[in-house]
């Protein structure tokens, strides 16, 4: 899908490295991409991430590395928007050239090296406690700023749990042709997910007829219309399964199915476990 390119201002701000909290009631549909790599923590917050052609939900303690270039954008849970808590995100940016490349060639850092090269697809760190470095990152100004970021680099280029988000074949198609077109339809399916999508009304949104739209769509986001849809679907379904007290065949209308067989045989594919035994853990918890 096209993104939006974004300027992130390191000329004018007179640092290599942008390191800040974002509060905000909500995250919305902002597909964009930009130059620099980037941290994203979340302290407080869930919903759904797509970085590349990868869809996933998130909750707190999410933190992904960012490669150069690569679409991305985190988008708050319905039911996260209605309540009245804020999201509280820790983003760190620094240029993908920070380390000259006589420097990033050492044998030291061949770890970090092999991390940054990794991230062009996104990592995820899993069950990490890396929120009291990036914490203390914002509040650090000059040598010791940059000193932190490469403490938090090494660190995440050790650690035993890692995923890789985007897909080996995913390649972003950059630049501002059909850009409005296919911003336009995701902004409405994200909107819109949990209710009936009709491919020929979307189609229509798009200003395409049915067969030329799939063809679009497919080319942008390496996956069908209904696919990403239900990708989204399981995903607010997760958040209500982890969430709340409610029935598997309550969870399964909410969030946009129109039968739990359906429901059921979607979870068991994406997820690798029924909605049944995905609620039972959390609820041990």
């Amino acid at each position: 899908m096209k993104a939006r390119f974004q300027h992130l201002g390191f000329d004018t701000v007179g640092v290599s490295i942008l390191s800040y909290w974002v509060h905000s009631p909500f995250f919305g549909f902002h597909w964009h991409y930009h130059p620099e790599l980037e941290i994203t923590y979340v302290k407080k917050g869930r919903g759904t991430r797509l970085v590349g052609d990868h869809v996933n939900t998130f909750e707190e303690n999410d933190c992904v590395l960012l490669g150069s270039n690569l679409p991305h954008t985190w988008i708050s849970d319905d039911d996260f928007r209605q309540s009245e808590e804020q999201m509280e995100v820790i983003v760190v940016q620094f240029p993908a050239d920070l380390f000259a490349e006589a420097f990033i060639q050492l044998p030291e850092m061949m770890a970090i090296r092999k991390l940054l090269k990794d991230a062009q697809r996104g990592i995820s760190f899993p069950e990490n406690d890396f929120y009291d470095d990036l914490n203390a990152l914002t509040d650090l100004e000059g040598f010791a700023r940059l000193h932190q970021l490469m403490h938090i680099l090494d660190r995440m280029s050790n650690a035993q749990q890692t995923q890789l988000l985007a897909s080996k074949l995913y390649t972003p198609m950059l630049g501002q042709e059909s850009e409005d077109r296919i911003l336009n339809v995701c902004r409405y399916v994200h909107e819109h997910f949990t209710e009936p999508i009709r491919l020929k009304e979307i189609a229509q949104l798009a200003n395409m007829n049915e067969a030329a739209f799939c063809r679009f769509f497919k080319k942008m986001t390496g996956q069908s219309l209904m696919h990403y849809v239900n990708d989204l679907r399981i995903g607010k379904a997760c958040n209500m399964l982890m969430q709340e007290d409610k029935t598997i065949s309550e969870v399964a209308y909410i969030s946009g199915f129109n039968s739990q067989t359906h429901f059921n045989r979607s979870f068991l594919k994406r997820k690798g476990i029924r909605p049944s035994e995905f609620q039972k853990q959390f609820a041990i918890r």
